[in-house]
Formats: C-alpha cells, structure tokens, sequence
C-alpha cells in the first residue's frame, strides 16, 4: 500500500469477519462482497463493519434473483458479472439488463467479458 497512491480492493471470497479486518491492515480502500456465496445477513453485517473501518463495498451479482435478494443500502458499489459461473458462458447483456434495475446513484460496474472497446459500444 505504501508504494501506491490508486485504489485498492481486496478480491476474494470473503465469508468471515476477519478478512475485512484484515483488508483494513493491508490498506484496502474496498472490498468485494459476492452475493452467491452470502446470505442476507451477512451482507449487511460486512457492509456495516467495512463502512465502520472506511472501506467501501463493492457488490457481485451475476442475476436478476441475486441483484432483488440483496440489500442494496448497504453498498457502494454493484457489480454484474457476466460470466455465468455454472456453464461459464458470457454475456454483456447481462450488464445490460441489470444496469437498468439498479439505481441511478449506485455505481454501476460490468465484469468480465469486455475485452475491445467495440464491447463496450455495442
């Protein structure tokens, strides 16, 4: 952390408390929380104790179910991935759809898939 001055975020599974104390002690800026492997719950507990240790949280979705299951209050940031990880198909529509369901003041991110600036215009 010392010898950068851009953002950084801690990208993992994180499933316990621990490693956001410890992204913390790394000088993470952010962390990324992924909807598929958290319940409600712990969502909102992460989003909390990262928030209280000055560190914005970035959210994975890769569906519509997942995306209405989570409590967007709680995080900065919303990230659709667009690889489906059961047949690992991609697909930018995916960030399409989604784009258009989350709200305007949330940051919007598009994973995976993009990899020419034609993706990104079309």
């Amino acid at each position: 952390r010392q010898h950068l001055e851009i953002p950084l975020i801690r990208k993992e599974f994180i499933i316990d408390s621990y490693q956001i104390y410890e992204a913390k002690a790394f000088g993470a800026d952010a962390i990324l929380l992924i909807a598929a492997i958290l319940d409600p719950k712990e969502l909102i507990s992460f989003s909390v104790l990262a928030h209280t240790l000055g560190m914005d949280v970035l959210l994975e979705v890769q569906n519509e179910a997942e995306l209405k299951s989570s409590n967007l209050n709680h995080v900065d940031m919303i990230g659709v991935n667009n690889r489906n990880l059961k047949t690992f198909e991609v697909s930018l529509d995916t960030s399409k759809q989604l784009a258009e369901m989350i709200a305007k003041e949330k940051v919007k991110i598009s994973e995976s898939g993009i990899s020419n600036i034609e993706a990104i215009h079309s």
